[in-house]
């Protein structure tokens, strides 16, 4: 699954359904894009379900339905990797940017 949640008030409620859905072994694998926002409570339910994290080394463009490239975020993203391969992660996403192991796990 991949999740672009709303960037506003009340994401957190989106992570922390990820939370519990991966908890519940509804949700096996999950991949999040969210802000560097290392300081908001997002980030630590982010950081205590995945098991990996890539910071782009770009900011990522935006693609529409037409195929038009939007503009890029104001922020610097990271991708989360929720799930049991993080291999797997690691390969995809070594090309776009660092990956770090989140501490502990």
């Amino acid at each position: 699954m991949f999740l672009n949640p709303p960037f506003g008030p009340g994401v957190e409620r989106w992570f922390s359904k990820l939370y519990q859905e991966r908890s519940a072994g509804r949700t096996t694998e999950a991949i999040v894009l969210w802000k560097s926002a290392t300081e908001t409570a997002a980030w630590k339910t982010l950081t205590a379900i995945s098991c990996r994290v890539c910071f782009p080394s770009a900011r990522i463009r935006f693609v529409g339905p037409a195929g038009y490239e939007g503009p890029g975020p104001t922020f610097s993203p990271a991708l989360f990797y929720v799930g049991e391969r993080p291999e797997r992660f690691e390969r995809a996403f070594a090309g776009i940017g660092a990956v770090w192991v989140v501490p502990g796990k």
